[in-house]
């Protein structure tokens, strides 16, 4: 069984290994290279999951099977001065995709971003990753008009893709619930 859960502080380690894992299978789907991961040091590893871990300006999401970590994700509170909140770092091992891991840590996010006072949630995704395409837009998300602010130049190839969050009635303090498709429990 696959489970969402927040980033915590002490999981820094853990999430470099995740994040460099990500960069190795899917270079092309992020901003930042192996290269420049590697080099990254451990002080701005461990300061990158605190604040993820604290859910005021951004938020880190991991899934995990059976004490294995299989997938991640960062939303980002407005980084624009609007309210669309932006979904980041998004990667899910090739061997647990399809199995609605991807969908759960998606709607984290969207709760987080919702009640963060987002009504919109942005992505991005590689014009070469067609089954990423058609995940983004299973969810709801619609290809944007303008490339999104963290790939400006006119040689990327990402594609801008946004989704309206309505907003919900939840009882206060309920955890967000994940996005489960027609068939799984």
């Amino acid at each position: 069984m696959i489970t969402i859960r927040k980033i915590r502080p002490d999981d820094w380690q853990a999430v470099k290994a995740l994040r460099l894992e990500a960069l190795a299978d899917a270079p092309y789907a992020f901003a930042e290279t192996l290269a420049e991961a590697k080099a990254t040091p451990d002080s701005v590893w461990q300061n990158r999951v605190q604040q993820n871990a604290e859910g005021k300006s951004s938020i880190g999401v991991l899934a995990s099977e059976n004490n294995r970590l299989v997938g991640m994700a960062v939303g980002l509170c407005n980084p624009d001065g609007n309210q669309k909140a932006h979904l980041v770092a998004m990667w899910v091992s090739p061997d647990h995709r399809g199995t609605g891991a991807a969908e759960s840590l998606v709607q984290y996010i969207v709760n987080w971003a919702r009640e963060s006072g987002s009504t919109a949630l942005v992505a991005g995704v590689t014009e070469h990753n067609p089954r990423a395409q058609a995940f983004y837009r299973r969810l709801g998300f619609e290809v944007l008009p303008n490339r999104p602010p963290w790939k400006p130049e006119p040689t990327s190839n990402e594609i801008p893709l946004q989704m309206i969050i309505e907003k919900q009635e939840r009882e206060q303090g309920a955890a967000p619930e994940p996005l489960t498709r027609p068939g799984e429990p």
